[in-house]
């Protein structure tokens, strides 16, 4: 933005800084502080509207839910959750092909 990358802002920040007055850092912290109160309201404000719009329409907040084709809600899943248990299923056949070889090694000696 306005040609200047994320380290230039961060040098002119820091010089900023210390070229600041103590009644100048207060002054900007305070407008700081309210800023964050104003953001987290608007924010709370913005929860409470999605929240009674998924009641209205009969959505549980636990759950994440996607728009299909059809523009029909549809239920996501959490993909990793559904890998890893087929990664233990796998890891679980691996160990039994190597307990069963294993036998068959022992027996033939």
């Amino acid at each position: 933005m306005f040609g200047v990358s994320g380290f230039e802002f961060l040098v002119i920040l820091v010089v900023g800084v210390f070229l600041m007055r103590p009644k100048d850092v207060a002054l900007i912290l305070s407008w700081y502080k309210k800023l964050l109160k104003k953001f987290y309201a608007i924010k709370a404000q913005a929860q409470e509207f999605i929240d009674d719009a998924a009641k209205e329409a009969g959505i549980d907040q636990d759950g994440k839910y996607i728009v299909d084709m059809d523009g029909k809600l549809q239920r996501a899943y959490d993909v990793k959750s559904l890998m890893k248990g087929q990664k233990h299923n796998r890891a679980k056949k691996r160990n039994n092909k190597a307990l069963a070889k294993n036998k068959r090694t022992k027996t033939s000696l």
